[in-house]
């Protein structure tokens, strides 16, 4: 038995630890025949070799073990192991029986059957598609059939549970299409209906005249309507309004496409209105009131010419004069000062910087408007700008600088101003009075007066001159008068205030 022998002497035949080595079984068929055993894979492997170590295999799909299927694909999947070597394990798939889909590796699968696509006995089988519909099978599930939907195209609609959909359209709703109404009537003010709304019943849509319009309906196109909207009652009809007005109402156009457009004529011809109550009139100008104002020269005008609105005619001066009057002659203004004309002022005061007056305003007292100049300066003239002036020697309040007289008074000074215009302020000045000499701009002076030099009462004139003598003022202000001395020339000595000194000369003290 090659399988088993294990005698001392070497069998060149024998197997020895071929198959067990692999895990196989050996077996010798016939102990009287060398080189016929084999070696054999254990379940759940499979194969069988002679003469050396099988190479051994497992199908998954059909054999029991750890990693196989052992019936995971059930009765309709159907298992495949793509590699069936020892090694290679938990490669087996489940796939799905047609015309469903689907395929799990090492698990059953999920059968997919879109009912929309796949041909079988629940199937669509292009059923919609043949009528230009659209197929959807939401469920998708091999044991889920019969729940594919047929829907209709646009602008149609409807749809169909496993089977053909009856397709409808409404002309007069749906805008998408051809045959449909669109806004055909609706933009016209009509009603629209659709008698038929199946998907082959087109071009039935009618057009309805509505209220208060009336005309025969319209089949697939506009219908002609008419409305009369003196008569009619409508948003735009005239309702009575001209009537009540004790005016005529006429609808020169009685289309429904031209609403609005009823007029209102007065009786008396003197006016009409489109859609309103005409403004009939009478221009009383025309009349007794024109005569009025033309005998005062005056402009007539009639501020409402409605036939009932009597009395309310205005006389309008004529230019220059300003002024009107309702129902008899205006009395006229004209302030030459304010107002536009040949003769007025147009500014030539205030452009000086000056006031205007104008002191007979009316149209018979031109030019006799005047500008006066403004504090503190002075000065008027008549129909032009005046020349203002400005003595800041006077004491006036609106101006600052002017307070002369007080200023130099309180010095016993004069006060000069030399240029009185009133862009020259502040040159003003005090003068000291004789015989005293002294001047100050716009403040007091320190006034001198050297009794030696001058001429007056307590002055010394000639009296050290004719004596000989020197004359000499210690004091030269005119609060200290009468301080002057003579001084007797050398070699003589004497003194005296106010008078000639008496000189004397002791020629024996003297030398010379």
């Amino acid at each position: 038995n090659e399988c088993t022998y294990a005698g001392a002497t070497f069998c060149r035949s024998c197997a020895y630890e071929t198959c067990a080595n692999d895990g196989q079984v050996c077996h010798d068929p016939d102990d009287a025949v060398v080189r016929d055993w084999t070696c054999t894979c254990q379940a759940p492997l499979e194969g069988t070799a002679a003469l050396a170590a099988a190479a051994c295999v497992l199908d998954e799909c059909t054999q029991a073990c750890r990693t196989c299927a052992e019936g995971a694909c059930g009765a309709i999947q159907t298992c495949h192991d793509p590699n069936t070597e020892a090694l290679s394990l938990e490669d087996w798939t489940c796939s799905c029986p047609a015309p469903s889909s689907g395929t799990a590796v090492a698990a059953a699968a999920t059968c997919v059957l879109d009912e929309c696509d796949a041909a079988c006995d629940t199937c669509e089988n292009g059923k919609c598609e043949a009528l230009g519909q659209a197929c959807d099978d939401p469920g998708r599930l091999l044991d889920v059939k019969l729940d594919w939907t047929c829907t209709c195209p646009p602008p149609t609609v409807g749809s169909q549970l496993a089977g053909i959909a009856a397709c409808t359209v409404d002309e007069c709703h749906e805008t998408n299409c051809d045959t449909c109404a669109g806004d055909t009537c609706s933009r016209w003010g009509q009603a629209c209906s659709d008698p038929d709304h199946a998907a082959a019943a087109t071009h039935d849509w009618t057009c309805h005249c509505a209220a208060p319009a009336s005309g025969e309906p319209a089949v697939g196109h506009r219908a002609v309507c008419g409305i009369d909207e003196c008569v009619a009652a409508c948003v735009t009809c005239a309702d009575g309004a001209c009537a009540d007005a004790g005016q005529d109402c006429v609808d020169r156009n009685t289309s429904d496409v031209s609403v609005g457009d009823w007029e209102c004529l007065c009786r008396n011809g003197s006016g009409w209105a489109t859609a309103a109550v005409a403004e009939c009139f009478l221009d009383e100008c025309a009349g007794a009131g024109g005569q009025v104002c033309k005998a005062a020269g005056q402009t007539c005008f009639d501020s409402s010419t409605a036939a009932a609105s009597l009395g309310d005619w205005i006389c309008t001066c004529a230019a220059p004069g300003i002024g009107g009057m309702v129902g008899a002659a205006a009395y006229c203004a004209l302030n030459e000062c304010v107002d536009t004309c040949d003769t007025c002022a147009f500014g030539a005061c205030a452009g000086g910087g000056q006031d205007c007056h104008d002191p007979t305003t009316t149209p018979a007292g031109l030019q006799d408007w005047y500008c006066e100049c403004r504090a503190p300066s002075v000065g008027t003239a008549t129909a032009a700008r005046a020349e203002c002036i400005v003595n800041e020697c006077a004491s006036i309040d609106a101006c600052p600088t002017c307070h002369g007289d007080a200023t130099c008074a309180a010095g016993n000074s004069t006060c000069i101003d030399p240029n009185h215009s009133s862009d020259k302020l502040g040159d003003w000045f005090c003068v000291c009075p004789p015989p005293s000499a002294g001047v100050a701009t716009m403040g007091v002076p320190e006034c001198a007066l050297d009794e030696c030099n001058t001429a007056c009462e307590t002055c010394a004139d000639a009296t050290c001159f004719t004596a000989g003598q020197t004359c000499r003022d210690p004091q030269k202000t005119l609060a200290s008068l009468g301080d002057w001395t003579c001084t007797c020339r050398a070699p003589s000595h004497g003194e005296a205030v106010a008078a000639a000194a008496g000189c004397v000369l002791d020629e024996c003290a003297e030398g010379g």
